[in-house]
């Protein structure tokens, strides 16, 4: 039977959205690859208290623009969760806002509407991310080598981290660097900052974030993780 997806108010109203703190960002792959059931909901208790009857705080991760325009979506959002995640407001790029259009600039006006968003409505809120193989500005490529990598890195962290600094609830600071079929003997998967900083670029983007907010939750990010496959088991023991 093909696939069927559903769509984000639908993931909100049945409890299928992702967990924070669970791989929040990795959830496109499941419902790309496993069919969908309906389920009934029973009683008026919102998700989030649901979840935090069992120590989890329950969130979405949600493009600014969608909340703004889709009513219905932003009450499931403020009725249903208890975190937020800029869907893709905090990655380097993204498909209409880049949060770094240039080498020596940040765009932070959709990272911030998702913030005041959450402000309004009693949202904690989540970073995503700080350090990831993919969503790299097409400028990167030709301005980051191995005697720069370090300073971008850093300057990227502390300017934003910073500037949401006692503001967010935690960060995904490196997200998806674990790719056994890569080939390595340590797991790690073949990324730009692994060949221009090597492994201890994970420790080193982690030292940054805490430098730059102290009080934040610092979370490393990955998908997949619990799948009873041989991957995930790859995944698990790298």
């Amino acid at each position: 039977m093909p696939n069927r997806l559903i769509t984000r108010r639908r993931t909100l109203q049945l409890g299928l959205a992702t967990l924070a703190g669970m791989s929040a960002i990795g959830s496109h792959h499941l419902a790309n690859s496993t069919p969908t059931s309906d389920f009934a909901v029973v009683g008026p208790t919102s998700l989030k208290e649901r979840a935090s009857v069992k120590g989890l705080i329950y969130g979405a991760a949600i493009r600014h623009d969608h909340l703004a325009v889709d009513a219905q979506l932003a009450s499931c959002v403020i009725q249903e969760c208890g975190i937020l995640v800029p869907e893709w407001g905090l990655k380097w790029s993204t498909p209409d806002k880049p949060l770094r259009p240039s080498p020596d600039s940040f765009d932070f006006r959709a990272a911030d509407q998702s913030l005041e968003f959450a402000l309004a409505n009693g949202l904690l809120f989540r970073g995503h991310t700080l350090v990831w193989h993919e969503s790299l500005p097409d400028w990167f490529s030709k301005t980051v080598n191995h005697q720069n990598a370090r300073e971008f890195l850093a300057t990227h962290i502390q300017t934003v981290v910073g500037r949401y600094a006692g503001k967010i609830h935690s960060w995904d600071v490196v997200n998806e660097a674990i790719e056994p079929s890569d080939g390595r003997s340590d797991g790690l998967r073949s990324s730009p900052w692994l060949e221009f900083l090597g492994s201890d670029y994970i420790d080193l983007a982690f030292r940054m974030a805490s430098q730059a907010d102290p009080k934040a939750l610092l979370v490393y990010n990955d998908y997949g993780l619990d799948y009873d496959t041989d991957e995930a088991e790859a995944k698990r023991t790298a």
